[in-house]
């Protein structure tokens, strides 16, 4: 996207769409006013119809030489801005300009025959002077266009792209599920029949095999897998939307600073006031003229910029006070006239008013287009940020979407079929009862695989008495929640969810890895966090290597430690989420 600092005038006159047809229409308009309200009057003399024609002729010429001379040097396909080539042409358009007006106006006995040096050093001033700031503003409204319609493209692009993630992420979501359930089908319909049998044959040792094997060969290294890698659906590009955003609008308010360029300001009148007066003064005193003219002129516009400040006013009233400073400065130019070591000729007053006034008006329209041009950028690069905060946060669903689903293989599913394994081994003769809550703990753990509700609807209390319930034949499981700790994770659900897989897997290390027969899990609130302990009997050891429940842990938990000893203790601190605070 172009860039440009400052004004940018510099920058806008040495790109390959320089110069344009509109840039030939604006510097059109400052033309056939600078003959009418200066030549003709300083001039004077001659038929109307003679003047027009000769104004006319001045405005073609430069603009045909401009074409011709961009055509031959192949200025539509440059790769890289070149603006001094571009002020080559304009200076050479310049020359010819100067040239037309003088050997033609001759003709017409219109122009002096000592007028050739003002048009060979005016023309070129007064050429480049008016393309730069008239290209600036032409250049200015395409750029707010292309990004105004960049902007509509990636707003569109948004939309679509999160219509388009969302609908893939439920596709992704379904394709996992079906992935896990078509993995463990066939292995729960295996156990539903050992379990069956052992129904009928009293022994259990059969289905006791296939819980741990269906754990260990299939639950567990599922589980590891999806942690490791996920796959990830990519944005989607959507269809480049125009609309009336991409077209130039005069806005209903205006910046007043922005509208007094102070920098732009001074060297155009020095350059317009130098090619007015050199050939009236000679091109010293036309210098020293133009100095003190652009001095004042200057310091007066700069210390009006300073009173306004950054006052935002209406378009209407922004266009009086523009009228008004334009009025102020020609005034000043006027009074000028009066001092005697400037030299300047009394009738070039009337011409500065009107001058500066037109000036102010073109300065105001610049102000506008920098404006909008600034306020298109501002817009698409805070579209371009949402766009990328969108893409992270569609990211961090599929992460969590997967993550979720092997943290509860990982969790609930395995503790279900630890626990089934362990309460059937200890039971010599299982009865129909002890198989058929095999069977619901397991169907309770598969329902929950995916679900998008953590809590399954339930309070962690409910959850935690599960997990009591669950482990009741090998370990006694004791819990208490401090009041602030129950009602911070009642009104807040994944927080919930992290304590709740935290705790589900400190419980099947401790009863797995420790043997532990007693298990006491207490939970407070403190500065917005949970601060969990689980109290165990068993005689844990530190793993040699870190596994899924390490990494569970360095995820879910804000902080977390494990001291051996007797009892073997586990501390975790789980913070609440943001919204929740």
């Amino acid at each position: 996207m172009p860039r440009s600092t400052g004004l940018g005038a510099y920058h806008y006159i040495g790109r390959s769409d320089s110069l344009n047809w509109r840039t030939h229409i604006l510097f059109a308009i400052p033309a056939t006013l600078t003959g009418i309200l200066f030549d003709y009057p300083r001039l004077g003399g001659g038929p109307i119809p003679g003047w027009i024609l000769l104004v006319l002729v001045a405005i073609l010429t430069p603009i045909v030489v401009i074409e011709l001379l961009s055509q031959l040097l192949g200025k539509s396909s440059w790769q890289k801005p070149k603006p001094l080539v571009v002020i080559g042409i304009l200076i050479l358009a310049g020359l010819s300009r100067g040239a037309v007006f003088y050997f033609l106006g001759g003709a017409f006995g219109l122009v002096p025959a000592d007028d050739l040096v003002f048009r060979l050093v005016g023309g070129p001033l007064y050429v480049g002077a008016i393309y730069i700031v008239s290209n600036y503003i032409a250049m200015a409204s395409i750029d707010h266009r292309r990004i105004s319609s960049t902007l509509q493209e990636e707003r569109a692009n948004l939309k679509l792209s999160k219509q388009s993630f969302e609908a893939q992420l439920a596709n992704l979501r379904i394709a996992q599920m079906s992935r896990v359930r078509e993995l463990l089908a066939p292995a729960i319909w295996e156990l539903g029949k050992l379990l069956k049998d052992a129904s009928l044959s009293k022994d259990a040792s059969r289905a006791i095999d296939a819980l741990r094997q269906l754990n260990d060969e299939v639950v567990r290294p599922l589980s590891h897998s999806m942690i490791q890698k996920f796959e990830l659906p990519a944005l989607t590009k959507g269809v480049s939307q125009r609309s009336r955003l991409g077209q130039f609008v005069l806005p209903s308010r205006v910046t007043l600073g922005s509208t007094l360029p102070v920098t732009a300001f001074a060297p155009f009148v020095a350059v317009i006031t130098y090619s007015a007066t050199s050939a009236l003064l000679g091109p010293i005193d036309a210098l020293l003229a133009g100095a003190v003219v652009t001095a004042i002129l200057t310091l007066e516009l700069l210390i009006i910029k300073r009173l306004v400040g950054d006052a935002t006013v209406s378009l209407a009233t922004a266009i009086w006070i523009s009228l008004g400073v334009g009025s102020l400065l020609g005034v000043s130019a006027w009074v000028m006239v009066s001092y005697e070591f400037l030299k300047l000729p009394s009738d070039i007053g009337p011409q500065a008013f009107v001058f500066f006034i037109m000036t102010m008006i073109v300065f105001l329209m610049l102000g506008i287009v920098q404006m909008q041009r600034n306020q298109a950028t501002a817009e698409l690069e805070a579209a371009v940020e949402d766009l990328r905060l969108l893409t992270s946060q569609l990211r961090q669903q599929v992460w969590l979407s997967q993550k979720t689903l092997a943290t509860e293989l990982h969790g609930s599913v395995q503790a279900a079929l630890n626990a089934s394994a362990m309460r059937l081994a200890l039971v010599e003769n299982p009865t129909p009862e002890d198989l058929d809550r095999v069977r619901l703990d397991i169907d309770n753990a598969m329902q929950r695989l995916g679900v998008d509700d953590y809590l399954f609807g339930q309070s962690i209390e409910e959850l935690l008495e599960e997990i009591c319930d669950l482990w009741e034949a090998s370990c006694e499981i004791n819990y208490r929640l401090s009041p602030e700790a129950s009602s911070a994770l009642a009104d807040d659900s994944a927080a919930a969810y992290c304590t709740l897989e935290v705790i589900r897997e400190a419980v099947n290390n401790a009863i797995k890895h420790g043997d532990a027969k007693q298990i006491e899990i207490v939970a407070d609130l403190n500065s917005e966090v949970i601060g969990l302990t689980v109290t165990n009997d068993g005689n844990a050891t530190q793993l040699s290597t870190p596994g899924l429940g390490s990494s569970l842990y360095q995820e879910l938990a804000l902080d977390y430690k494990l001291s051996l000893g007797n009892p073997t203790q586990f501390w975790a601190k789980i913070p609440l989420s943001p919204v929740a605070q």
